[in-house]
């Protein structure tokens, strides 16, 4: 995909901003919230104005600038503005707490971090390099300076202090990188996945029955690439975004109907609890046209039924961005979809042999075009290589294929939790319980959920003569870890099961799951939510 070939005018966010600015100006970009909108002539100004402030602070091209924000309009233009100077967003998950966050930003190697004021506790309790300029931003807008003197400054007052910008959107290529996501982590710490524009232009191919007349809804965070993709792409198309924050079983169909959005993405659960909820009108009064279930849930059709919309599923991931999809209604419903052109998959084995048709392997792929695929993990060259094995991008997901090419996500190969739409890597929750003391070992496993996807399961060895309270010990992990990460299910043992070469054998643990000695935070009261941000 080549920008001179495409129907596009360009494929880079800035030169789009100032090309969907310059054609039709007073066409609604981004509605959001709390009822404002944005045409884009407003999107134009508001980048600029950001603009300006990030280059005087030095922010220039190939800079990362991060941003650990809820979604909104600050966000939005900071994304945006970063990409009008030729810089890279790093968006920063709002749930990210200790030694995660402190990951992410080294990572990152950001010169700019753009923080809620909300979040500067937890960012007081982390170290960071002391060449980083801060910005608070949201409602208490604080000045201050941190214990070990790290000065941090009102964003809105830099912003209405900085000069008009002078020029243009930087000129960059396509295959240049405009974002850099953090993976939640799998089997060890965050990685950072640097996306090209190229990447998300093609993400917004796959979704052909989106229109320039459409209106995305835009519910999951800017940190997942559920809710960069959406907004590139109608960026993209001359279409426009709804920011409604973030998702809500009871609120949902009325903020849906506000909006006046035609699509939406409903990632885990979130289809089945709507299903849930006491048939109404509201079911019906609303524009949306096309939801995208990932997975697909075995009463899809159900929900087309009830919320009078086209459904459609597909397999992505930051990485690879969406490489198979079904089509629209799709009446397999037990498929993730079949290879896009342009595609090549093979289902292998251990060893990178492909396995006979309808065997389950690991699905890998590659693409026929350059720049598709991820440009690399930031900082991280023997994981981006391993990846990358053999020439093919290993997904670490088991699929199978059958003989009509519709290929089955069947399991994790990797030691991965999915809880309310987050990977959760075992190991970093894992290395937050071991510091509490008395805990002598743990392993952090996935059980069944009521609700669909995983809840988890710490299984935590105590040191002798010590005993733990699981009360105590949750309320130790809230500020360390992010809320969805946190355990349900705590159970005490005298030590873990090994095998010969010393390694906990987890199977045993999933195997057994919960026994009658586990302790439940739910059914003791202990619920964990994640925390608003005004």
């Amino acid at each position: 995909m080549k920008s001179e070939n495409s129907q596009f005018p360009t494929l880079v966010t800035g030169k789009l901003i100032d090309h969907r600015a310059g054609i039709h100006p007073n066409r609604t970009f981004a509605t959001f919230a709390d009822g404002a909108s944005w045409t884009y002539d407003d999107l134009r100004s508001q980048v600029r104005k950001v603009a300006s402030l990030l280059r005087g602070v030095g922010v220039k091209k190939d800079d990362i600038v991060a941003c650990w924000l809820p979604n909104g309009k600050d966000l939005l233009s900071i994304w945006f503005a970063c990409n009008y100077l030729g810089a890279v967003f790093a968006p920063v998950n709002t749930a990210a707490r200790g030694r995660q966050l402190e990951h992410i930003i080294a990572l990152s190697e950001a010169g700019v971090l753009i923080v809620h004021s909300d979040l500067l506790e937890y960012l007081e309790q982390v170290n960071i390099s002391e060449n980083i300029e801060i910005f608070s931003c949201g409602s208490k807008q604080s000045l201050r300076s941190f214990s070990y003197g790290k000065h941090v400054t009102s964003f809105q007052s830099a912003l209405n202090a900085s000069e008009a910008f002078i020029g243009s959107a930087v000129e960059l290529e396509p295959w240049q990188a405009t974002i850099l996501i953090f993976t939640s982590g799998t089997t060890g710490a965050s990685k950072g996945v640097l996306v090209s524009y190229l990447q998300l232009a093609n993400n917004a191919a796959a979704t052909d029955y989106v229109t320039k007349d459409d209106r995305y809804l835009i519910n999951l965070p800017m940190f997942h690439v559920g809710g960069v993709s959406p907004t590139f792409q109608m960026l993209l198309k001359g279409g426009s975004i709804a920011m409604i924050g973030e998702f809500s079983t009871s609120t949902f169909l009325q903020k849906l109907a506000e909006s006046g959005a035609t699509c939406a993405i409903l990632l885990g659960v979130m289809a089945r609890f709507l299903l849930e909820l006491k048939p109404s009108p509201a079911d019906r009064e609303h524009s949306l046209r096309t939801a995208c279930l990932v997975p697909l849930p075995k009463e899809h059709r159900e929900f087309s039924a009830r919320f009078r919309c086209a459904t459609v599923t597909w397999f992505s991931m930051t990485e690879i961005g969406i490489p198979i999809i079904s089509r629209l209604n799709p009446v397999n419903g037990a498929s993730s979809g079949r290879l896009r052109p342009g595609y090549e998959a093979r289902i292998v084995d251990d060893n990178d042999l492909e396995v006979p048709v309808g065997q389950p392997g690991e699905l890998i792929l590659r693409s026929d075009s350059p720049w598709l695929f991820m440009l690399q993990y930031k900082g991280n060259q023997e994981a981006t290589t391993k990846a990358w094995r053999n020439g093919w991008f290993h997904t670490g997901d088991i699929f199978r294929v059958d003989s009509e090419g519709d290929y089955y996500f069947l399991d994790r190969k990797k030691d991965c939790i999915r809880r309310r739409g987050e990977n959760v890597s075992s190991s970093e929750v894992e290395s937050e319980i071991l510091t509490y003391p008395g805990v002598k070992e743990v392993a952090v496993v996935a059980v069944p959920s009521s609700l669909g996807e995983d809840d988890i399961m710490a299984v935590v060895s105590v040191q002798k003569n010590d005993a733990v309270d699981p009360e105590k010990l949750i309320a130790f992990l809230v500020p360390r870890i992010a809320h969805y990460m946190i355990p349900r299910y705590l159970r005490f043992v005298g030590k873990l099961p090994k095998t010969p070469t010393n390694k906990v054998q987890k199977s045993l643990l999933r195997e057994e799951g919960l026994t009658a000695d586990t302790w439940d935070s739910v059914k003791n009261g202990v619920v964990i939510k994640r925390k608003k941000l005004m």
